[in-house]
């Protein structure tokens, strides 16, 4: 049983709360590519700050805080120059880390004015890989953006779910430890959403509606269902990434990659993805209520229907988010499985790690929550092989991520295998 100050420990994100300064020294997607394919700027919420996303005249993605220094018009109007962004009230021009670079008025008035010199605004680094926009909200020195294995391969096909879920980021995490929630929520309850829909013909691929013992499960390359520290579900076949937005909302990324024999086997005609913001990115229907209080069952209707036989996402959206929006508050554990404490266990600790060495990256905090990369760019790339644990493979892991029945290690993979 977790009590009210334990529950926000864990669940708070914002500025000056332990698990928001934890997650504050990670860097999180908050958009994919293609919703920002050409200069432009997005309205976006990221550990509960409010943030406007841009790309700019270059091509460049920055990440800015909302309101111009000058009279503090709104920066999510504003113009994208070659440099950063222009506001549209007195046109003053910011580059990607903030600094004010032109004051038109300011500089007609006087050319020698240094004013804008003195002038600068919160922003933070962006990146993007893989189709998907990061950013890092920490302080410097920043760590390297994680370069997981289906970001950087280029044999993949991918696609971006995106759906925001209203509870907080540890309850939507505490889905993949609560393995028995499988039975009922994707087994029985899609079969009864597509009744609902009269397509009883369908039936949502690798359902289960039966209990049964798992003596030796087979483990793939990826895995089934562990979690790369903080929120990153690693599957076969995706990654469920699941970013807090604020103390109540989270933002859940279902990144689903294919290989060109997949596509053949699925018939599935797919455009090809020449740069990032050529892969395509759809918004998951998240159920709720029509205004007579019945659930809205039609909004697998359009892109979500064949989703369930084609990949499951709109059935994974549906039950993530039941399992999620039933107990926001999150604060008991007593009839859960042994992989929900160890998820909160796995919490407290780089937590704990980050308050007595102040970095979550020092000796204590890299044992608990993963391995933070600082080394050159260049030089390798990440991939995530989940394993059992065996003394001969210590002295090969770079450390554990998360504890949930088995060992998530980051280890180097370098290009050529």
């Amino acid at each position: 049983m977790l009590t009210a100050e334990q529950n926000d420990r864990l669940s708070l994100v914002g500025a000056r709360t332990p698990c928001g300064e934890l997650m504050r020294r990670y860097w999180h997607p908050l958009a994919a590519s293609s919703q920002l394919p050409r200069a432009g700027t997005r309205a976006v919420r990221l550990l509960g700050e409010d943030l406007v996303l841009y790309r700019d005249r270059q091509g460049q993605v920055g990440l800015v805080e909302p309101h111009c220094a000058h009279r503090r018009a709104g920066l999510v109007f504003g113009i994208p120059d070659e440099r950063g962004l222009r506001c549209t009230y007195h046109g003053w021009l910011y580059d990607r880390t903030g600094q004010c670079l032109d004051q038109p008025y300011e500089a007609f008035v006087d050319p020698n004015n240094t004013f804008k010199d003195r002038i600068r605004i919160k922003a933070y680094p962006a990146e993007e890989l893989g189709g998907l926009i990061f950013a890092y909200l920490g302080p410097e020195p920043r760590p390297l953006l994680p370069r997981w294995e289906a970001f950087v391969r280029d044999d993949l096909v991918r696609e971006i779910g995106i759906a925001i879920m209203p509870c907080n980021w540890l309850q939507a995490v505490e889905n993949v430890g609560d393995a028995t929630h499988v039975v009922y929520t994707h087994g029985h309850f899609s079969r009864y959403a597509l009744d609902q829909l009269e397509r009883p013909d369908l039936r949502r691929l690798g359902g289960t509606t039966t209990f049964r013992p798992v003596e030796d499960a087979e483990v793939s390359t990826f895995g089934w269902g562990n979690v790369v520290f903080p929120y990153n579900d690693v599957q076969h076949d995706s990654y469920q990434i699941r970013v807090p937005v604020d103390d109540t909302h989270t933002m859940h990324f279902y990144y689903s990659w294919y290989t060109a024999d997949d596509g053949q086997l699925s018939a599935i005609d797919v455009a090809p993805q020449s740069d990032a913001t050529s892969i395509p990115f759809f918004l998951v229907p998240v159920p709720g209520l029509t205004n007579q209080g019945e659930p809205t069952w039609e909004c697998g209707t359009a892109r979500g229907l064949w989703l369930i036989g084609a990949r499951n996402t709109w059935a994974r959206a549906t039950a993530t988010y039941f399992a999620c929006v039933s107990c926001s508050t999150n604060r008991s554990a007593s009839s859960r499985p042994e992989g929900i404490r160890s998820t909160r266990s796995g919490i407290r600790k780089p937590i704990g790690a980050w308050y007595r060495t102040g970095d979550s990256s020092g000796p204590t905090g890299r044992q608990m929550a993963g391995w933070i990369a600082r080394q050159p760019r260049e030089s390798i790339r990440l991939f995530c092989r989940l394993q059992r644990l065996r003394s001969s493979e210590r002295q090969l892991s770079w450390g554990p991520c998360t504890r949930n029945g088995m060992e998530v290690w980051i280890r180097p993979y370098r290009h050529g295998g």
